[in-house]
């Protein structure tokens, strides 16, 4: 039974490192990705220049990408804090109203929409 038991810890151990790599794979894509469209819009030849010139350029263009990156990933994480309080918040109401919510009723946290389209969604 313990071997089975390793044998699964292996695999969803290894399957977890897979998408960890390959989720870094296509962040390092993007970012190429944006970098070559920045080179053929903005930088000239002077930029190419010398090394430390194209070190600080590239240094400017990476803490800008990154400090977009943080950006998106708070409103992200904001976006779902607030769906989690509105879940919470409809549970109460659900109580209060002794019976659940359903999918076309407009959304009890007043956002105007179908619940099924607001928070309702999955």
């Amino acid at each position: 039974m313990t071997e089975k038991i390793k044998k699964i810890t292996g695999s969803v151990v290894s399957l977890i490192l897979s998408f960890i790599i390959l989720s870094i794979f296509y962040g390092n894509l993007e970012l190429l990705r944006a970098l070559n469209v920045s080179m053929a819009e903005s930088w000239s030849e002077d930029d190419f220049a010398g090394a430390a010139s194209i070190v600080q350029k590239l240094t400017s263009f990476t803490r800008v990408f990154w400090d977009s990156m943080v950006t998106i990933k708070d409103i992200v994480k904001n976006k779902k804090m607030e769906k989690m309080k509105n879940v919470t918040i409809i549970r109460e109401i659900e109580s209060r109203l002794q019976r659940e919510v359903r999918r076309n009723e407009p959304c009890p946290c007043g956002s105007g929409k179908k619940y099924k389209m607001c928070c309702g969604l999955r």
